[in-house]
């Protein structure tokens, strides 16, 4: 006689709620007998599932990997931003951004204008997330700070969140940088002084709130990972179970 399972075992297989396991009764994706006022399933519909192999990576599904949800990410980021009032981007692991930078400081603003002000700040974001540690404090090309912090999705480094275009204890820029980004803005180096100035100095305590801050954003945006990668290993674990059906 063929093996049967109850709906608690099929609910601890596919790690599905209750309601899930008859929804998929009725709908005909599993099925199933009835004995007395019990379901129990037919163990054979799950065979393939069963065999398996339960170390995939559950963020993969049909052997590619797929894309982190920007949007929310972008969303959590602009709030963080707002809160903090201090310029906020989400990179991949090579440096390449993958939000819109938010709470932009001027000076910036004015960086990011100019092609060669974005080739020089996308090569300072490559330079602050490959061969680092997690986290940590880091200068960019034009001289202001940004704290960095990976974040992980199922245990590995996807993206990196990085917060700073600050200036640590009011940091004078040395004259010949000062010179070489006035060239670069096409400004007078009075104008980059004055633009220099509006930027937020963090001090030992305001450094270290901005750690506090990005820690617990990251928190935020790793919770959504793993959200996401929660709903993929259910809908996967569906799709196996209408596979065999059909």
């Amino acid at each position: 006689m063929e093996d049967l399972l109850t709906s608690k075992q099929v609910q601890d297989l596919l790690k599905i709620e209750r309601i899930t396991v008859y929804r998929m009764l009725t709908d005909h994706r599993l099925q199933g007998i009835k004995i007395g006022k019990q379901w129990r399933f037919p163990a054979s519909q799950f065979e393939n599932f069963l065999s398996n192999d339960k170390t995939t990576n559950p963020g993969v599904l049909s052997g590619s990997v797929p894309p982190l949800p920007i949007h929310c990410m972008q969303t959590i980021q602009n709030l963080f931003s707002d809160l903090s009032q201090i310029g906020t981007v989400i990179t991949d692991m090579n440096g390449e951004p993958l939000t819109e930078l938010s709470n932009s400081c001027r000076f910036c603003q004015h960086m990011l204008a100019s092609p060669a002000g974005q080739r020089a700040c996308q090569a300072s974001w490559k330079s602050m997330t490959q061969g680092r540690e997690r986290q940590g404090w880091m200068k960019c090309h034009a001289g202001l700070t940004y704290y960095f912090c990976a974040l992980l999705d199922n245990g590995i480094p996807t993206a990196y969140l990085l917060a700073g275009q600050s200036r640590i204890n009011q940091d004078a820029l040395e004259s010949e940088l000062s010179q070489r980004l006035s060239a670069m803005l096409q400004l007078d180096e009075t104008s980059v002084s004055g633009l220099i100035n509006e930027i937020k100095c963090l001090d030992r305590n305001g450094q270290a709130q901005i750690e506090r801050w990005v820690q617990k954003a990251a928190n935020a945006l790793e919770g959504i990972l793993a959200e996401r990668a929660g709903l993929i290993l259910k809908l996967q674990q569906i799709a196996e179970i209408s596979q065999l059906t059909s």
